[in-house]
C-alpha cells in the first residue's frame, strides 16, 4: 500500500484532493501527497456557454426573440463542485431567467434602439449567485 501519490494538475485546472473530512486544493504543477480517498480535477479556465433564443415579453407586451452566450469561469472550486450537481446548468437557468426579467422590464422601442446591448448587471449578479461561478 502506497502511503505517497503523485498528482500532476494541468495549466488551467485545479484538482481537490479529497482525504477524510480534508480537501486539498492542489495548483498547477506536480505534487507529492498523501495518497487522497478522491480526487477531482476542475476546469478553471473560461468557457463559453450559449443560452438557447427564447421569446420573451416586453414591457409594452410584444413579442421579441432573444439570445446570449455567456463567458463563465470558477473562482472557488471547492463551492463549485459543493454547492450543486450541476453548477454550470444553475447559472444558464438564472442567467436565462434574469434574462427574461431584464426584457421584461424595458419596451420593445428601447430594445430596438439599444440594438444588440443589453444591460447585463442583473444578468451576471443572478448567474454568479447561481454558483462559484462568475459570468460577463
Amino acid at each position: 500500500m502506497l502511503f505517497f501519490t503523485t498528482i500532476t494538475v494541468l495549466p488551467g485546472h485545479v484538482v481537490l484532493a479529497y482525504r477524510g473530512d480534508t480537501v486539498t486544493t492542489l495548483e498547477p504543477g506536480r505534487h507529492l501527497v498523501r495518497t487522497p480517498h478522491s480526487a477531482r480535477s476542475i476546469d478553471m479556465r473560461e468557457r463559453l456557454v450559449p443560452v438557447a433564443a427564447q421569446e420573451v415579453l416586453t414591457a409594452d407586451a410584444m413579442s421579441v426573440r432573444v439570445s446570449m452566450s455567456l463567458r463563465i469561469r470558477v473562482t472557488d472550486p471547492v463551492a463549485f463542485v459543493d454547492r450543486a450537481e450541476d453548477p454550470v446548468a444553475s447559472v444558464y437557468l438564472a442567467a436565462q431567467l434574469a434574462l427574461r426579467e431584464t426584457c421584461a422590464s424595458v419596451t420593445a422601442d428601447d430594445l430596438i434602439r439599444r440594438g444588440d446591448t443589453l444591460d447585463v448587471e442583473a444578468i451576471q449578479s443572478a448567474a454568479a449567485s447561481a454558483s462559484s461561478c462568475s459570468a460577463s
